[in-house]
């Protein structure tokens, strides 16, 4: 095994299917997989590695575990850990609004700040074995590199085919839409030539963002999303991305703008 690790931020209580696609992650990426946790109390840790060992033990796939404790702040912990990961797998934020509101939303925090990509695991994941596909959400007005690789990349080591997915215009205004399509055809046409197989369909839907891409991965083993830009009012904006984590039924992954693919094993 070589290259960066897979990193699972763990906590307490957490799903045994976030620990599960975390370890899959690492085997199918063949790294290592490093896990996090967050907490001053040494019991509640050992507790926490103890149910995730049990996991491990039945996901495991020959994947090289190691267990990590550090204290303080889990944000900062796992922005700390993304500097040296080929992708950080967190379980979606499921609290009651008023913990969102106090600022309890770790895994939208870290997703849209981390610069390696962030895999955000529902809290109710659907039998796996009967999604398929990958979706990548693109926004034409932004870079759209990093998310593209990432998501061809996944597309290849899953042997999954990839829909590529732009929400544009109203559903009368066909030939802003046909345009549009026609700009990604031209991108795609660059990443078809480097992933000669992976199965790749790009669609521009009308309609709202959030809604168009909750539908269309509705039966996707993965979701990916730019990580949001504050300036960008479109999909790669702040509030459109943390509906798609709070919505969707599948995993999202929110790619950082200019992310090094180096760190993403083949």
């Amino acid at each position: 095994m070589a290259g960066y690790p897979v990193v699972l931020g763990a906590k307490q209580g957490q799903q045994p299917e976030v620990a599960a696609f975390a370890v899959a992650e690492a085997a199918r990426r063949r790294t290592g997989l490093r896990v996090v946790h967050a907490c001053d109390d040494a019991a509640v840790s050992l507790s926490v590695f103890d149910d995730l060992t049990q996991v491990v033990a039945g996901h495991g796939h020959g994947v090289d575990v190691h267990f990590l404790v550090v204290g303080g702040d889990p944000v900062e912990a796992l922005l700390q850990e993304a500097h040296r990961a080929a992708a950080i797998v967190v379980g979606a934020d499921h609290g009651p609004w008023v913990a969102r509101l106090l600022g309890a939303e770790i895994s939208q925090t870290v997703a849209t700040v981390a610069d390696a990509p962030v895999i955000v695991v529902p809290p109710v994941l659907p039998d796996t074995r009967s999604r398929r596909g990958i979706v990548a959400a693109l926004d034409v007005g932004g870079e759209v590199d990093a998310e593209l690789a990432f998501a061809f990349q996944s597309a290849d080591r899953q042997h999954e085919p990839l829909r590529v997915v732009h929400v544009a215009g109203a559903t009368s205004d066909y030939p802003r839409r046909r345009n549009r399509w026609y700009r990604i055809e031209d991108t795609i046409d660059q990443w078809r030539a480097r992933y000669p197989g992976v199965d790749v369909q790009t669609v521009v839907e009308p309609g709202h963002p959030v809604d168009t891409c909750v539908l269309a991965s509705a039966h996707a083993s993965l979701l990916v999303v730019g990580q949001p830009a504050s300036e960008h009012p479109r999909l790669a904006s702040r509030a459109v991305v943390a509906r798609l984590l709070r919505r969707s039924n599948a995993p999202v992954a929110v790619v950082p703008v200019g992310h090094d693919r180096t760190r993403t094993s083949a």
